[in-house]
């Protein structure tokens, strides 16, 4: 295994290097996943190595300990010596890993989503869930902050969102 993590950078000579997130927002330590802690940072690095030099084309290896799933693998510019949790963020690639290639594609990461039921949500179903949306059979509770979304019916419902205070989705049921 190896140069699973590959980034066309605009920029030759870079330093730059990857973190690995999970669903939970944990980042890969190089032994396990844990909360943030920016005392840490030099932990969750994964070195990016431009090859060819002089090619723009930096590619890094995923970690063998992560278990197979959905991940956000987030690209750095580092600015100075080490890895630090200021440097600038580059990218983000949300990909699934099946413990031997890193797949970063729409439908990969959509593979790893479930509905509350546990079953993998289809590309169907987010479709028919964006065209209820847009054909007008969603509607907003603001009694409970919840967007309920209805299917083809008019009474089955797809998904609920519950907003928070600030507006912002929370827990989203689908």
């Amino acid at each position: 295994m190896g140069s699973e993590i590959r980034w066309r950078h605009d920029l030759s000579g870079a330093t730059l290097y990857a973190t690995v997130r999970n669903g939970g927002g944990q980042y890969f330590s190089g032994e396990a996943f844990e909360d943030l802690n920016p005392a840490n940072w030099g932990d969750y690095d994964i070195a990016l190595t431009e090859s060819p030099a002089g090619g723009y084309l930096y590619a890094g290896t995923f970690p063998a300990a992560v278990a197979a799933g959905a991940y956000a693998v987030e690209i750095f510019e580092q600015s100075g010596g080490s890895p630090d949790i200021g440097d600038s963020l580059r990218a983000t690639l949300h990909a699934w890993w099946d413990g031997a290639a890193l797949r970063v594609d729409p439908a990969a990461a959509l593979a790893a989503d479930v509905d509350s039921t546990g079953t993998p949500i289809s590309a169907g179903k987010v479709l028919e869930i964006a065209l209820a949306v847009l054909m007008g059979k969603a509607a907003f509770n603001s009694t409970t902050n919840t967007w309920s979304v209805y299917g083809r019916d008019g009474s089955t419902v797809l998904a609920e969102i519950v907003l928070t205070g600030g507006g912002s989705r929370n827990s989203p049921t689908l």
